[in-house]
C-alpha cells in the first residue's frame, strides 16, 4: 500500500520550519487514524 500527502508550499509562505513539521505530523496522524487504528465503538 502506498500513501501521500501532499502539502502546497506556496499555503507555508510565513510558516516556520515548526509550523511546517506541526502540520506534516497532524496530517501523518490522520492517515494513521485511517490505516491503521481501530475503529471506535461509535463508529459502529
Amino acid at each position: 500500500m502506498l500513501d501521500e500527502l501532499a502539502m502546497n508550499p506556496d499555503s507555508f509562505t510565513g510558516c516556520s520550519d515548526e509550523e511546517i513539521l506541526s502540520t506534516l505530523a497532524h496530517e501523518m496522524a490522520h492517515v494513521w487514524c485511517l490505516m491503521l487504528a481501530e475503529p471506535s465503538d461509535e463508529a459502529a
